[in-house]
């Protein structure tokens, strides 16, 4: 089992589709994280092009250069950080790295200096004319890394809003649903005031920790969870409520506390509890707080294939 892995990032939404499959990983072990970004040395043209503004300006080239190196590292620091940031708040072990220079040497280089057991990332960070220029980074890594690869090819709906990632999964799958749009509201209740539907027919999302993994609770807006009946029915030990910062890393395309309640799309375990289940129609949110979804409960146990269990009480 690996140890300590490279994830590096490009800045790109693709590129950080990753993410989810990382925390997922680290989650489940005892893995380090060292999430790696490299800034890009200038290209020719771009030298030249830096030459001549300091040439106009009567600067001097090397001071320029190495003033615009500065501002990329301290760019790429401020972007790694706070991704950092995001899975160290869901109990990842992470450090970061920045380098400069060519992308697939550097990551190479990195993972063999971090005594790294294999480098994680995804296959299309860049695409279009970027990519031709400067040829396919995971390819390269792919060929010389000393380490295994491990390579994500994120699926075509990869950069859809949760709302559209949803809508085209239903889709596919040949449910009937209708969509809602209301004022922003931030609470179950707020949005069941808005929407004039009563508060069990809304589904309300609760994200625990059990055991220290994460997992979907799915209830009535008017229920609250009980954790001691959520215990038994996850089977765990100990489970508590999530904060926010522990979650949100694995949400990516949706806006914090408008999690849809299907976990299926984002590899967690769902668990509905039995006054939910007894609904004929539910109304649920659509990774937004402007936007809600409504389908036959029917169709959503057929596709997430959720835990029933009784863990909450009307509040």
């Amino acid at each position: 089992m690996f140890r300590r892995i490279v994830v590096p990032l490009d800045g790109s939404p693709l590129g950080e589709t990753i993410l989810p499959h990382v925390y997922r990983l680290a989650a489940d072990t005892s893995l380090e994280v060292l999430l790696l970004t490299v800034a890009r040395l200038p290209s020719a043209t771009q030298m030249a092009g830096h030459l001549r503004d300091t040439a106009e300006t009567q600067g001097e080239p090397r001071a320029y250069l190495d003033q615009i190196l500065a501002e990329e590292e301290r760019d790429h620091r401020l972007y790694i950080d706070g991704k950092a940031r995001q899975l160290a708040a869901s109990g990842v072990a992470v450090q970061t790295r920045v380098r400069v220079g060519h992308p697939a040497p550097e990551i190479v280089r990195c993972a063999e200096e971090e005594h790294a057991d294999a480098i994680a990332m995804s296959t299309h960070g860049r695409t279009g004319l970027d990519r031709l220029l400067h040829g396919s980074v995971a390819e390269a890594v792919l060929r010389t890394a000393h380490v295994p690869v491990l390579l994500y090819r994120p699926e075509a709906g990869a950069l859809m809003s949760a709302k559209e990632r949803l809508e085209a999964y239903l889709r596919e799958n040949k449910v009937p649903f209708q969509v809602q749009h209301h004022a922003v509201a931030y609470t179950a209740q707020q949005i069941a005031a808005s929407e004039h539907i009563p508060g069990k027919m809304l589904t309300k999302v609760v994200i625990v920790v059990a055991d220290g993994k994460l997992a979907m609770l799915a209830l009535p807006a008017s229920y609250r969870v009980d954790l001691a009946k959520a215990s038994a029915a996850l089977g765990a030990q100990e489970v508590r409520l999530a904060r926010e910062e522990e979650f949100a890393a694995a949400f990516p395309n949706c806006e914090v506390g408008a999690m849809p309640p299907f976990g299926n799309l984002y590899g967690l375990p769902v668990y509905v509890d039995q006054a939910l289940a007894a609904d004929e129609t539910i109304v649920v949110q659509a990774g937004t707080h402007t936007d809600t979804l409504s389908l036959q409960y029917a169709d959503f146990e057929r596709l997430v294939r959720p835990t029933v269990a009784e863990f909450a009480h009307h509040a």
